[in-house]
């Protein structure tokens, strides 16, 4: 349990934001607010942490998401539940038209599925990397195993995440990729 100085626990933390508690991990690497060592457990600056928060592009200032993903079905749903966080969105179902729609508008970030017939979600990545090399990609994929796997590590995606989505997986990758995002924007200035 937190104490009266504004001091919160990992858990404390995932609630306040929305995000699993390995989203927090995940924060605290890439420096979004510091972690404080508690004896055996972590905590954090409430005031840090809210701080970060408002630092967060706002859905007027972020663009939009480009939902890359061959099954309609899960491209709507991950599209509708990022507008529910506020955000615009566009759906693709091919690498190819996603190479096209952002060479036209590139998008804030882009989430894309792995394995797609045609242009897999390595050669979106691949090519996305060559004219946007700072642009927040988030994987989707039903297949976490394989070589597919470990080619999209070369290309460093915010985060991959695992079919089905949960919100909170969503979520939680949404502000790694707001957060990369400022320094995506602030580069290409």
């Amino acid at each position: 349990m937190s104490d009266e100085k504004g001091i919160l626990t990992v858990d404390e933390v995932a609630e306040l934001l929305a995000v699993s508690t390995d989203i927090v991990y995940d924060l605290a690497q890439n420096n979004a607010f510091s972690l404080h060592s508690m004896g055996s457990d972590w905590r954090f600056q409430r005031s840090e942490v809210e701080e970060w928060l408002k630092s967060l592009p706002t859905p007027d200032e972020f663009g939009y998401a480009l939902v890359v993903d061959d099954d309609e079905n899960i491209a709507n749903v991950t599209a509708r539940r990022i507008e529910r966080m506020g955000y615009q969105t566009r759906r693709v179902l091919n690498g190819e038209d996603a190479l096209c729609e952002i060479e036209k508008n590139p998008p804030g970030m882009v989430l894309v599925d792995l394995i797609m017939p045609g242009m897999d979600g390595v050669g979106v990545i691949a090519e996305l990397r060559k004219t946007h090399p700072h642009m927040p990609v988030i994987v989707m994929t039903g297949y976490p195993e394989g070589k597919l796997m470990a080619d999209v590590l070369k290309y460093n995606p915010i985060k991959i995440l695992t079919k089905p989505l949960s919100r909170a997986q969503l979520g939680g990758a949404m502000k790694l990729a707001l957060m990369e995002s400022l320094t995506f924007k602030s580069v290409t200035k």
